[in-house]
């Protein structure tokens, strides 16, 4: 009789579950573990299909600049100590465009006339050599031609094998292309080139001189 006074006494001093806290305690146990692989990623890891691509893309932007560099060393296809030869080689090309009218400057550098020492102006021309431009202007007298240029820019080192001569305090370079004698110096800061076939080096050689007012 005792044990059972004791055992409701006890029921009695116990308080009633909640019936929000069970069904929370249900809920909780309904549910399921997050299955975890080896091959989960966080949402904000980069793709590595994205990361390939553009390793894909940079090498092949950079094979493009190589490409156009090459393709740029190609076509400019003239080293700076070979620019003279190659202007020489324009020289003894016609001219595509009539002379200029008056005393024009050659690319912006102001000569001496050659028409008082009677060489007519023929024609221009306007080339690029090794990006620069290489501005032409042919002169005739009595069936002979000669081709005065200009090249922009800082002047080009003389080329190996080009004699150097002096001649009333100008220093110039002679060589020989194509069966033209060719002359060059520097005018002003810029490398001008004279060249004729069938004219005599003394009297080419005064032209470069009266080209070149100042140092007689």
């Amino acid at each position: 009789m005792l044990v059972g006074l004791l055992r409701t006494a006890a029921m009695l001093a116990s308080p009633p579950l909640h019936p929000d806290v069970s069904q929370v305690a249900q809920v909780r146990d309904d549910r399921q573990p997050m299955p975890t692989t080896a091959h989960t990623q966080p949402a904000d890891a980069p793709d590595p299909r994205r990361r390939r691509l553009g390793r894909i893309l940079g090498l092949l932007l950079t094979a493009l600049a190589v490409a156009a560099a090459v393709w740029f060393g190609v076509t400019a296809g003239v080293r700076e100590d070979r620019i003279v030869s190659r202007v020489a080689e324009l020289q003894g090309m016609a001219p595509d465009r009539p002379p200029a009218a008056g005393r024009a400057p050659i690319a912006g550098l102001r000569l001496q006339s050659l028409a008082a020492l009677g060489w007519a102006p023929a024609g221009t021309r306007v080339d690029e050599v090794a990006g620069r431009a290489a501005s032409t202007v042919f002169f005739s007298r009595a069936g002979r031609d000669i081709a005065l240029t200009v090249v922009s820019g800082q002047p080009v080192p003389p080329e190996r094998g080009a004699v150097r001569i002096t001649r009333g305090g100008v220093e110039m370079f002679r060589q020989d292309r194509g069966g033209r004698l060719v002359l060059s110096w520097r005018r002003a800061g810029r490398t001008t080139v004279l060249s004729a076939a069938g004219v005599p080096q003394p009297e080419l050689m005064d032209l470069v001189v009266g080209l070149t007012p100042g140092r007689r």
